[in-house]
């Protein structure tokens, strides 16, 4: 925030002593404070970490997709990012990737996705798939 200031009546504008303070260099903060700062930091991840329901569903759709590729393509699939790390929010995505020993740089994401776009008009799945995309982002 910032005060308003009058002088020859013309306005000024003089910073507070909040906004200085509000992003203070960390070598100026004492290693006490951040200490305390760490600690409310953990205790409110602590209380935002993904419930069981949705660690078990989450691990259940990786399941399928990794049995879904190695069935398929005899290829291995590992999830990682935000789930492994248990920080994902309620409706966030699945990171998988795919690993291989065999040199399929260009066809490996058309083979994915053509298993993908299979199962999707199969229909008689464990898990509905919909709406399949490929995305090339390099």
């Amino acid at each position: 925030m910032e005060e308003v200031g009058m002088e020859n009546d013309r306005a000024y504008f003089v910073p507070c002593l909040a906004a200085q303070l509000s992003n203070p260099d960390p070598d100026s903060v004492r290693v006490e404070t951040w200490v305390v700062g760490e600690d409310v930091v953990r205790e409110v991840l602590d209380r935002l970490h993904p419930t069981l329901d949705s660690e078990e569903r989450r691990e259940d759709v990786i399941d399928y997709v990794q049995n879904l590729i190695r069935c398929n393509l005899g290829l291995e699939i590992f999830p990682y990012g935000s789930v492994p790390l248990k920080t994902y929010l309620p409706d966030g995505d699945l990171d998988l990737t795919v690993i291989s020993t065999l040199n399929l740089d260009e066809s490996l994401p058309s083979e994915v996705y053509r298993v993908l776009q299979e199962e999707e008009k199969n229909g008689n799945t464990e898990f509905e798939l919909r709406a399949t995309q490929f995305i090339d982002a390099e």
